[in-house]
């Protein structure tokens, strides 16, 4: 009787860390995936020069994934745009822009242990 209690808290304690270890496994590739949009955006906002249509498909793209990504622009005079899903990108924010930074939002979830926290990336584009 004792071995029949033993082996099956063994297959439960090693269920357990499966499914722990699965949702582990999840929440860093959530995370990492946060981390490859956050580049793949910068370097399309420096290769396109900051063009109207890419920032908005950026921005577009990241709602999609369920990311808040928000962009703010600099420019030579010193004035900042901000852009974001409730404000697009026009013409005259995009103007003589010299950089931005870049802020994405994302979801740390762990849905097992119902947790879910925000956590942010930064980066700046030249």
């Amino acid at each position: 009787m004792e071995l029949v209690i033993k082996t099956f808290m063994g297959i439960f304690f090693l269920l357990l860390l499966l499914v722990v270890g699965t949702e582990l496994i999840g929440a860093f590739s959530n995370a990492e995936n946060a981390r490859d949009y956050k580049n793949i955006a910068r370097v399309e906002l420096e290769d396109s020069d900051y063009d109207v249509k890419v920032l908005n498909d950026i921005i577009a793209g990241a709602r999609d994934m369920d990311y808040e990504l928000k962009i703010t622009l600099k420019n030579r005079t010193g004035n900042s745009y901000v852009v974001d899903a409730h404000n697009p990108a026009t013409l005259s924010m995009v103007a003589d822009t010299t950089g931005a930074e870049i802020e994405l939002k994302y979801f740390y979830n762990l849905p097992l242990f119902d947790l879910s926290t925000e956590h942010y990336l930064y980066d700046v584009a030249r």
